[in-house]
């Protein structure tokens, strides 16, 4: 005579389980199709700018450490190689020049890039930028 007004503790818990299965395929589908962004073989500090310019897509990159070590493209090259290097990327990528994007660390003394800059432009490179970060206030 007594009705039995409780659920049984199984139906409770599998009424969860398409939420977890959802909240899974979209957390897998943002992970696969999310862009991951390449981290640099070095770490630099980067120099403050007031500038508001927007770095090339897809640029090649060159670091520059504060002890005048330089990477291109992540391996590192003496500064001899760098013309040979971005001209040997320019016929790969075919006959237009690439953008180079420079990071070099803010304690860097600017007479130091002047080698690096010097073999850019013997490479005839149309476009060259030297990253920066914004200055905020």
């Amino acid at each position: 005579m007594l009705a039995n007004t409780e659920q049984p503790s199984n139906l409770q818990d599998s009424s969860i389980i398409p939420l977890i299965n959802v909240v899974f395929l979209i957390l897998i589908f943002l992970i696969i199709t999310g862009q991951l962004m390449e981290s640099d073989i070095v770490d630099v500090d980067i120099p403050e700018s007031l500038s508001e310019s927007i770095p090339p897509e897809e640029p090649l990159t060159l670091i520059v450490t504060v002890d005048n070590e330089i990477y291109f493209e992540n391996t590192r090259v003496d500064s001899s190689e760098i013309r040979e290097r971005i001209e040997d990327s320019w016929v790969e990528n075919t006959n237009t020049p690439p953008d180079v994007l420079i990071k070099a660390d803010g304690k860097l003394p600017v007479s130091s890039l002047q080698p690096i800059l010097e073999s850019l432009r013997e490479a005839q490179l149309q476009k060259v930028t030297i990253a920066t970060l914004q200055r905020t206030s």
